[in-house]
C-alpha cells in the first residue's frame, strides 16, 4: 500500500478493522459529567425492570395474576423466537401500578408482602426500594 492508500495493484486498499484510539484529554472531566455519572449508578442501583420486555420473543398469553394476587396484577407468558432455546416459554409478573417486572412468582409475592407492610402502605416506588434493599 502506498500513501494514497492504494495497493500495489492500483486497487484501492481495505480499510484497516482496528479503530484509532483517541488521545487522552488532560484536562478533568467536568463536574456536570461527573454529577450525571453518580445520578446514572443510583438510579442503576434502585431500578426494577418494568415494562414490556425488549425483545423478539412472541407474547403467548396475557391475564390477571391469579386469585392469590391482588386485583391488577398481571401475568404475561412469552415464546422464545430464538437461538438454542426457541420454543420455551418464560412467564413474568407485573405490578398493577409501576408494572415492575417479575421473573418468578415467588418474587412477585415477596413484593406483594412489602408493599402489605404498614411502614410501605401501598407505595410501589417505596416497595421497590425496600425489595431492592432486601435482595
Amino acid at each position: 500500500e502506498d500513501s494514497k492508500g492504494t495497493a500495489s495493484d492500483g486497487s484501492p486498499a481495505k480499510a484497516s478493522a482496528k479503530k484509532k484510539k483517541r488521545p487522552a484529554s488532560s484536562s478533568p472531566p467536568s463536574s456536570s459529567s461527573k454529577t450525571k455519572k453518580k445520578d446514572k449508578q443510583e438510579t442503576k442501583k434502585l431500578c426494577l425492570a418494568t415494562g414490556d420486555r425488549i425483545t423478539s420473543a412472541t407474547e403467548v398469553s396475557s391475564g390477571p395474576a391469579g386469585p392469590e394476587f391482588p386485583e391488577g396484577w398481571v401475568i404475561k407468558t412469552y415464546r422464545r423466537s430464538g437461538g438454542e432455546t426457541i420454543g420455551k416459554t418464560d412467564r413474568f409478573w407485573f405490578s398493577p401500578g409501576r408494572y415492575i417486572r417479575f421473573r418468578a412468582k415467588k418474587h412477585a409475592k415477596q413484593f406483594i408482602d412489602i408493599l402489605n407492610e404498614p411502614s410501605i402502605n401501598g407505595d410501589e416506588d417505596a416497595a421497590a426500594e425496600a425489595y431492592k434493599k432486601r435482595g
